[in-house]
């Protein structure tokens, strides 16, 4: 096992990267906040070390690991109106920022398979597909009015909260406030299907390693796991809590499931009493329908 120290704050958010088995991102919170990545079998020190302007709300690397993106609300009350939140990414292998700014709340966002778009949801229940312009010379931020902005989508009524693209980059599914969770190919960006297994807002996802299984959870105590290609309800498995985030392990033909808590629901006896982080196995579909 392997303990890495040297954040200036508590991490709020890691993620590994996609083409290494060894690099580790991270972010710290408000004292800190400040973007690292680390190489693992030398965790002494991070390879990259990078300083940001305001908190985390987001990570993503991109599918060729050379970019590493989050998002922050703008919380400088002398900013343009028209400056309501920033996508921040990092340039791997220069170690340069380029920061797009946005009108709206970005609620999350990924790149797309080949690396040459940002997908981002928002609070107007759109996505919003813009031309990632790589590694800038000016480290102003670029207007989304910009040219880079390509498309945009009126996928849900409400907020898309989240979104996760499968392993094959075949679909991207978006979870938003109206309960409600689409199915989109990432070719065309076509919605193929809408998921109605839920009756509050969805606020995450997860793809099973090979792509045909997805687990969403919403604010009650339900991890429902769907067919992809069908939109079948294949489980509807209550684990006695409100669920906060899900994950599928990602080794192939796995069946675990890990699953956070929301501890912000919980009374502060149950907070610090129970475990937040659990991992449970996903049954066999039944072949009795």
């Amino acid at each position: 096992l392997v303990k890495i120290d040297g954040h200036g704050d508590q991490v709020v958010q890691l993620a590994w990267d996609p083409s290494s088995t060894s690099r580790l991102a991270t972010v710290t919170g408000e004292k800190d906040k400040t973007m690292r990545v680390w190489d693992v079998r030398s965790p002494s020190k991070p390879a990259v070390q990078m300083p940001l302007d305001t908190e985390y709300l987001n990570m993503a690397w991109s599918p060729d690991g050379a970019y590493l993106g989050v998002t922050s609300a703008n919380i400088d009350s002398h900013a343009a109106p028209n400056d309501k939140d920033y996508v921040t990414v990092l340039d791997i292998r220069k170690n340069k920022l380029q920061t797009m700014k946005f009108p709206y709340q970005v609620e999350e966002f990924c790149f797309s398979p080949n690396s040459r778009y940002l997908i981002l949801t928002t609070e107007h229940g759109t996505l919003e597909l813009h031309r990632f312009l790589g590694s800038s010379s000016s480290t102003a931020p670029v207007s989304s009015k910009s040219s880079s902005h390509v498309r945009s989508v009126q996928a849900h009524t409400g907020n898309c909260y989240c979104l996760r693209v499968d392993p094959a980059n075949r679909y991207m599914a978006v979870g938003s406030k109206d309960s409600l969770i689409s199915i989109w190919e990432m070719d065309d960006l076509l919605c193929r299907r809408c998921l109605g297994c839920h009756s509050t807002a969805v606020r995450s996802l997860s793809f099973s390693p090979c792509g045909g299984m997805l687990a969403s959870a919403s604010y009650d105590s339900v991890i429902d796991i769907s067919e992809v290609s069908t939109g079948k309800q294949l489980h509807a498995m209550d684990v006695g809590c409100i669920v906060a985030q899900v994950a599928w392990q990602k080794r192939e033909g796995s069946r675990l499931l890990a699953f956070v808590r929301d501890a912000k629901k919980e009374s502060d006896r149950d907070r610090y009493a129970k475990k937040f982080i659990r991992i449970m196995a996903v049954p066999e579909p039944s072949s009795r329908r």
